[in-house]
């Protein structure tokens, strides 16, 4: 019998929401939206971005 301690985030989801890409910003690099258009102020590789 295993347990999980409090706040563990061992079976939390590893991926969060639906974004929308709004603007290339140069090589793999992304600026993303959420689904109610709120800018999301990170730039993000295409690496590490799954298709929904």
């Amino acid at each position: 019998m295993t347990t999980i301690r409090k706040g563990s985030k061992k079976m939390a989801p590893i991926w969060k929401g639906q974004y929308k890409i709004s603007q290339v910003s140069g090589m793999g690099s992304y600026t993303l939206t959420t689904i109610s258009d709120k800018k999301i102020n990170k730039q993000w590789n295409a690496y590490n971005l799954r298709k929904y």
